[in-house]
């Protein structure tokens, strides 16, 4: 838990640096397609207003994704970069904080997860990694002629005889 105790506060300024453990996060490859790789790091300095505590700073955590295209497992580095809170009515209390570093960097995750921004993605034919080879299936034109490639038969040409 990250808590600040604002009786600990000197000179109205006071550095909280730390990790903490990426469980807070709740995130799950099975759900979220990523998961921790390591513990969240803080960099955070808290200061009085008045009664009021202002926390500011930096949050980070590193990560093990998984690419939406392709489905490799690549390191995707997640930072809060502006962390700003404030608390009113704060001194004399003990603050935890942790639950508002854990919603800042959770708004800082991807819609979806890319290894890269042009990953080309999967074969629709054979399942292959078209970022590793070219895919040697046979592809349909725009046209509609298929294009000339080895004899390689998918799982699913079955399917190509069915009508609606």
């Amino acid at each position: 838990m990250i808590q600040i105790n604002t009786c600990d506060i000197t000179d109205m300024v006071m550095a909280v640096d730390g990790t903490e453990v990426s469980a807070v996060l709740g995130l799950t490859k099975a759900h979220d397609n990523a998961e921790p790789a390591g513990e969240i790091t803080y960099k955070l300095t808290a200061s009085l207003a008045g009664s009021d505590l202002l926390v500011s700073g930096k949050a980070y955590v590193d990560l093990k994704a998984e690419c939406a295209s392709c489905l490799d497992e690549f390191p995707y580095h997640l930072e809060a970069k502006e962390v700003c809170h404030l608390y009113p009515s704060a001194l004399g209390k003990i603050i935890d904080v942790t639950n508002d570093i854990r919603e800042d960097l959770l708004l800082g995750l991807p819609l979806v997860f890319r290894c890269v921004p042009k990953c080309k993605g999967l074969c629709p034919q054979c399942g292959g990694n078209l970022n590793r080879k070219e895919c040697t299936c046979k592809t349909v034109s725009k046209a509609g002629k298929e294009k000339a490639s080895p004899d390689k038969e998918s799982p699913w040409s079955a399917l190509d005889g069915l009508k609606f």
